[in-house]
């Protein structure tokens, strides 16, 4: 079983980026039940709200480092090098996310009688797989 740290290292997210992402997935799904016994009338993209709003305050914050190095350090190159792959994280999660919304919104106003056919769930999917590659390059720069 992985540690929290380890966990961490390997990622290269912070206790406050997975407090925030649990946060919003433990809201996202309180609202999708809450949607499904019809105590509320929620679209999908109200559904997603909470994790969209997890990704802008990630990609603020990652903003604000990225700041915040250039300035110390003095030199771009180095903030570039030190913060792509969060970059790319938040990115690729974002991405995700706003893909499997218009997936599903699409899936719900058609119903079930017509396939979404422009985008398959290996799509939706494909921002993961970049995700995982990048993580599994990050992993294997550990060693």
């Amino acid at each position: 079983m992985l540690t929290l740290n380890e966990f961490a290292r390997w990622t290269g997210l912070t206790l406050f980026e997975m407090d925030l992402h649990s946060v919003a997935l433990f809201l996202t799904s309180l609202l999708f039940v809450l949607s499904w016994h019809f105590l509320f009338s929620l679209t999908i993209l109200h559904l997603f709200a909470p994790l969209f709003v997890a990704s802008a305050f990630n990609f603020y914050f990652l903003v604000i480092i990225f700041v915040r190095t250039v300035i110390e350090d003095g030199s771009p190159k180095r903030a570039i090098a030190g913060n792509a792959l969060h970059f790319f994280r938040v990115t690729m999660v974002a991405l995700f996310e706003m893909i499997l919304c218009h997936k599903l919104q699409d899936e719900f106003e058609r119903g079930n009688q017509q396939k979404s056919i422009e985008s398959t769930y290996f799509m939706v999917m494909m921002p993961l797989w970049a995700l995982l590659i990048a993580l599994s390059v990050h992993a294997c720069r550990l060693f």
